[in-house]
C-alpha cells in the first residue's frame, strides 16, 4: 500500500501466476474457496466483453490486485490472451528484463484510456536460468504493474515548481510515434516540423 500511496501513477499492482491446462479447474477452485467466490480464468470477447477463457496449454491469470475496489474486473484476466500483453510477457520471461508493452486499452476501469503493462518475470527458485528454454521452463509467474500516461502526466505536472511547461507522451515504435496523452495544444502536435525534430532527437533501440 505504501508504494501505491506514494506512487499515484501506478494505476496497479498485480500478482499474475503461471497455470498450466490441467491445473485450471483446481486453480480456480482453490481461488474460490479464499474468498473469491466467482473467480473464473477470463479472456475477451470478440466484442470486448470479458468471457471464460477458452482451453490452451496454460494461462496467465491476474489472482491479486492492489488497489482491489477499484481494479476489481480485472481478476482473473488471462494477460495471454491478448497480443500485445503476450509479447511483452514473452520478452519478459525469456530474457528476464523488466519489459513493457506497447499502449493497451486498460481493463480496469469505465473510462477507456491507454496505459502500459510492465512484466517482472519471476522463475522457479533455485532453478537455472542460463538458456532461453531454462526461463521458460523455470517461469512461475509475473509481477505486473500498471500505469496510465495520463496519471504520469499529471503527476509531472504537479510535482513541478512552475507552470507553462509542454509534454507529450508517446510510444515509440519502429514505423513512428502514437501520441498517448499531451498537454499541448493539438494545432501545434499536428505541426509536421515538430514532429520531425521529435522523431531526430529521440535514439530508437
Amino acid at each position: 500500500k505504501p508504494i501505491l500511496e506514494n506512487h499515484p501513477c501506478i494505476k496497479a499492482l498485480e500478482w499474475v501466476p503461471r497455470i498450466k491446462g490441467e491445473q485450471r479447474t483446481d486453480y480456480e477452485e482453490r481461488v474460490r474457496q479464499e474468498g473469491f467466490d466467482h473467480f473464473t480464468i477470463m479472456e475477451k470477447s470478440p466484442d470486448q466483453k470479458l468471457v471464460p477463457a477458452a482451453m490452451r496449454p496454460e494461462y496467465y491469470p491476474v489472482t491479486y490486485v492492489a488497489p482491489y475496489i477499484s481494479n476489481a474486473g480485472v481478476m482473473g484476466f488471462d494477460i495471454n490472451s491478448e497480443d500485445i500483453r503476450r509479447k511483452a510477457l514473452a520478452i519478459a520471461r525469456d530474457t528476464s528484463q523488466k519489459t513493457a508493452s506497447e499502449a493497451v486499452e486498460l481493463i480496469q476501469g469505465s473510462n477507456v484510456m491507454p496505459g502500459i503493462v510492465v512484466f517482472h518475470a519471476l522463475y522457479q527458485q533455485g532453478a537455472p536460468l542460463d538458456t532461453t528454454e531454462d526461463r521458460r521452463i523455470n517461469n512461475t509467474g509475473f509481477v505486473v504493474g500498471i500505469f496510465r500516461p495520463q496519471d504520469i502526466l499529471q503527476t509531472t505536472l504537479e510535482a513541478l515548481p512552475y507552470q507553462g511547461v509542454q509534454i507529450a507522451i508517446y510510444d515509440q515504435k519502429t514505423d513512428g510515434l502514437d501520441l498517448l496523452c499531451s498537454n499541448i495544444l493539438a494545432e501545434k502536435l499536428n505541426d509536421l516540423d515538430t514532429m520531425k525534430g521529435l522523431q531526430e532527437h529521440l535514439c530508437y533501440k
